[in-house]
């Protein structure tokens, strides 16, 4: 797995505000007033409270807090943290960003860290479309992008979350060495990014990292539709 390159103790958990506002790069409500509709419905007082304080814990908020925890992981929709968790127990060193827009999932990622005492992650109930811009260019060592939405009708590509600036972006915070790995069930998406991703000059195609599976893969599997796990490393 991924390491950073100083390899420094990891500090204390950054601390929300004391209102419990979300991050400022989240356009969402305050996480004690957000309705919080999931797949299955609205989320019950005692998963929004249990929210609430882990959040207090494990989640980020603003961009000082975002630049004292320096990652140098990036995950981008994380499901219910699975990947993450496991990422996060092979090497409890490496400083992990994890985020996703899903309130039901932050919660199941956050469960999982406290299960199995991890204090390497902190996450964001972010848009990272807007957090993107926070973090400093030649920072992180990994980007993991697994399973994203497919959007696979033409008329909505355009929603995918690998465009042009933000793949262009993803190349500029990676540091010299690191790799953005990418999975997906689709094959259209897969061959979308690979093509994207070929015109740019400083990245490699390399294998792709070992990883856990996810929930949301084996459901993948079971409807027979196969995995593509694509790799670039960036070069010096």
């Amino acid at each position: 797995m991924s390491s950073s390159p100083e390899r420094s103790p990891v500090p204390s958990p950054v601390r929300a505000p004391d209102d419990g506002a979300l991050p400022s790069y989240d356009a969402g409500s305050d996480v004690r007033d957000d309705p919080w509709y999931g797949r299955r419905g609205r989320m019950s007082p005692q998963r929004l409270a249990d929210f609430t304080e882990l959040y207090v814990r494990y989640g980020l908020s603003g961009a000082d807090p975002l630049a004292a925890w320096r990652p140098a992981t990036l995950e981008i929709g994380f499901g219910a943290g699975e990947s993450v968790v496991d990422l996060a127990t092979a090497d409890p060193i490496t400083r992990v960003l994890a985020v996703d827009t899903f309130g039901p999932g932050v919660l199941a990622l956050m469960r999982g860290l406290e299960a199995a005492a991890i204090e390497n992650v902190r996450v964001a109930r972010a848009n990272v479309l807007g957090l993107l811009p926070e973090l400093p260019a030649g920072q992180l060592t990994l980007v993991r992008i697994f399973f994203p939405d497919p959007w696979p009708k033409r008329r909505h590509a355009g929603r995918r979350l690998l465009q042009p600036d933000v793949a262009t972006r993803l190349v500029e915070l990676l540091g010299s060495g690191g790799v953005l790995h990418y999975a997906t069930d689709s094959t259209s998406y897969a061959q979308d990014v690979r093509a994207r991703l070929h015109g740019f000059d400083e990245l490699t195609p390399v294998a792709p990292p070992v990883r856990a599976s996810t929930r949301y893969e084996a459901h993948a599997l079971r409807a027979g539709r196969p995995v593509r796990d694509l790799a670039w490393r960036k070069r010096a």
